[in-house]
């Protein structure tokens, strides 16, 4: 299949995955308040955050073998990367879960949501279970996803993830007057997202042939060449999104009010999902843009990233036309009024969002173009100052709006200086193919 028939359909199937997803969160969070109520719905965000913690132990080794395998056309060679990267996420999962298995025999759980009331202390230690399995699943499936999107098949993929936001959706609908738990909100909601992904994993291993879980073709050098790249992929995403995304909805689930931590919780979410807007779109353009660079070939590349810059201007612009204007009362209305959204800290979400879709578009450029070790200092320079900045207002006693402090900072680090970067590489190839 042509190059730009793969991205085509990877980018339509891309959008119905990304679509279905955020109809089932969007359907799925106000179910969640109005069964579990605003305590619960805050205790499941942080559990989803832990997952998100617990997630930092790929060390970035998915995207980094997609960069490494995309320009490689023999199935040997890339069966010799597969399995050194296997090796590094089961050798990495079985040391988190036995971590995690001694943490919870020394620690009560409870203690981090004991500002919540949580009815039942079973009920949270069976949903961190259930995350710490999930998390070992999703592990092994995110090596299988990232050969399948360096071979530009990531239409496969995003099939079978939209298989599974289906799936959870009919078992909402059938099952979600009767969900009385966090626990059982999570096996909904996440059981058939890594159902599916295991089927794909075991396409691409046992029917399609694509790649020999051969122990002899693990490579030591291969081994330390992805634990280089990925620590940079780790930096850049997992622990920028771990400080951004992910404490401060627990510091805020813990130290501010309810209200305002079930506004922010809600929020926080439907920033993440609707980050898809632009991921679904460069996602799969990583491994074509790497492909074509390492063959000197920047006019294709060039072209791609001014229509992504086109296309995240309109996104950018239609985010903050709407959040300023109806955001509060549209957001109001899917939660039924259980969550009270305030009109400022809607607008500055907004803006927020508006930044983060910018940032993320610079990454997936200048990360398949070879420049992620450079951007994963900013990245991580902007995360830390977010969060050392909430952890002093707090200590302050003050309750400020976190958008408001990521907004600053990511103007002040992030957004002109990415753009430089990228500006710079593409105007020097741009010359010298001219």
């Amino acid at each position: 299949m042509p190059k730009e028939r793969k991205i085509k359909l990877s980018i339509i199937t891309s959008v119905l995955s990304k679509v279905s997803t955020l109809a089932l969160q969007l359907f799925a969070m106000p179910l969640a308040v109005k069964q579990l109520g605003a305590e619960g719905f805050v205790v499941y965000s942080m559990m989803m955050g832990v997952m998100g913690w617990l997630m930092l132990s790929s060390i970035g080794v998915g995207p980094a073998i997609t960069i490494i395998i995309s320009p490689l056309r023999y199935k040997k060679d890339r069966s010799s990367w597969f399995s050194s990267a296997l090796i590094i996420a089961v050798f990495v999962s079985l040391v988190v879960f036995l971590g995690a298995l001694i943490l919870l025999a020394l620690v009560d759980v409870n203690t981090i949501f004991m500002s919540t009331n949580v009815s039942s202390t079973i009920d949270v230690n069976v949903s961190f279970y259930c995350i710490l399995i999930i998390f070992v699943l999703q592990n092994f499936c995110t090596v299988t996803d990232a050969v399948v999107l360096a071979s530009q098949k990531q239409y496969i993929t995003n099939s079978f993830s939209f298989l599974s936001s289906i799936v959870s959706v009919v078992f909402v609908v059938i099952y979600g007057e009767n969900i009385a738990l966090v626990s059982h909100l999570l096996l909904i909601i996440l059981g058939p997202i890594v159902a599916f992904r295991l089927i794909n994993a075991l396409r691409l291993i046992c029917v399609e042939g694509y790649v020999n879980l051969n122990p002899s073709l693990i490579s030591k050098p291969q081994v330390k060449k992805l634990l280089s790249d990925g620590k940079n992929f780790l930096f850049a995403g997992s622990v920028a999104n771990l400080i951004l995304h992910v404490l401060p909805v627990l510091i805020v689930g813990r130290f501010y009010s309810t209200d305002f931590a079930a506004q922010y919780a809600a929020l926080n979410q439907i920033i993440l999902l609707g980050s898809g807007l632009v991921s679904m779109v460069c996602l799969p353009l990583i491994p074509a843009i790497t492909e074509s660079v390492s063959k000197g070939s920047y006019t294709w590349a060039i072209g791609v990233y001014s229509k992504l810059l086109k296309y995240v201007l309109s996104v950018l612009f239609l985010t903050i036309v709407v959040g300023c204007s109806y955001g509060s009362a549209v957001l109001s209305f899917v939660f039924n009024s259980e969550v009270t959204f305030q009109q400022s800290v809607v607008v500055s979400a907004s803006f927020y969002f508006s930044l983060l879709m910018w940032t993320n578009v610079h990454v997936t450029i200048l990360s398949a173009v070879g420049k992620i070790k450079k951007v994963a200092g900013y990245l991580l320079v902007k995360a830390v100052a977010v969060l050392v900045t909430i952890c002093i207002f707090l200590w302050m006693d003050i309750e400020v709006n976190p958008f408001y402090i990521m907004v600053f900072w990511t103007l002040i680090i992030e957004t002109f200086t990415l753009y430089s970067i990228a500006k710079e590489f593409f105007c020097a190839k741009d010359v010298v193919n001219n």
